[in-house]
C-alpha cells in the first residue's frame, strides 16, 4: 500500500502526523534520582545480593533438583525486562510493574555485580555524561531479597481468599516455571514419575 487513499475510495484516510517540527525523543535517565549517593546505594545492593548468593550456594540440591537463585526485586519505577537480561538475570514475572521476580543462572551474580560496580563509580567526569553507568536500572532498585511464600500468591487470589469462608474447599491451578529448554523440562519430569 503506497499511502494513496484514492486507491481505496470506500476507506477515507487522513494523514496521522501533524505538520510542524518533529520533537526529539529524550533517551536515558529522565526521572528524578532516588539515590544520589551512587557508591552507598551500590554498596547496599552489593551487600544484599552477596548475602543472598552465599546463602544460596550453601543450599543443597533436594531430590535431584538444583535450586536456582530466585530473587524478588522491589522497584521505585518500571524497569525493562531487557535490562535484567543484560545483567544475566532471567525475568520470571514482571506483571506487578514495580515488583519483578528473576533468577540467576550464575548464583555468584558476576555480571550483575560488574554492572553494579560501574554504577557505584558514579558519574564519570571525563566523559561528559549526566548519569552513572546503568543508573536507570540500579537507581530503581529499592530492595533485593529472596522470593518468599507470600510473593507467590497473586493479588486476585489474595483478595478472594480474604473474602472466602475458611471451611470452603478450594481448587487451585498451579503454574510451574521452567525457563529452560522445553524438551529438557519434559525429560526431567519423566524421570520423576
Amino acid at each position: 500500500m503506497n499511502g494513496d487513499s484514492s486507491a481505496l475510495p470506500h476507506l477515507p484516510l487522513r494523514r496521522a502526523m501533524a505538520s510542524g517540527d518533529r520533537r526529539r525523543v529524550r533517551r536515558g535517565f529522565s526521572r528524578t534520582r532516588q539515590h544520589g549517593d551512587f557508591a552507598r546505594h551500590a554498596s547496599d545492593i552489593e551487600k544484599r545480593v552477596t548475602t543472598l548468593s552465599v546463602t544460596h550456594l550453601q543450599r543443597r540440591a533436594v531430590a535431584g533438583v538444583d535450586p536456582k537463585l530466585i530473587l524478588a526485586f522491589e522497584l521505585s519505577a518500571n524497569v525493562d525486562a531487557e535490562d535484567f537480561r543484560r545483567a544475566e538475570l532471567r525475568v520470571l514475572d514482571e506483571s506487578r510493574g514495580t515488583f519483578v521476580i528473576a533468577f540467576a543462572d550464575d548464583p555468584q551474580l558476576r555480571e550483575f555485580k560488574s554492572r553494579l560496580e560501574r554504577y557505584g563509580e558514579g558519574i564519570p567526569e571525563d566523559e561528559g555524561r549526566k548519569g552513572a553507568a546503568y543508573e536507570a536500572f540500579f537507581d530503581s532498585i529499592t530492595e533485593v531479597r529472596v522470593l518468599e511464600p507470600d510473593d507467590r500468591i497473586a493479588d486476585r487470589l489474595r483478595e478472594s481468599l480474604a473474602e472466602m469462608d475458611p471451611d470452603v474447599e478450594l481448587r487451585l491451578d498451579i503454574e510451574l516455571w521452567h525457563p529452560g529448554d522445553g524438551e529438557l523440562g519434559r525429560s526431567g519430569w519423566r524421570t520423576r514419575e
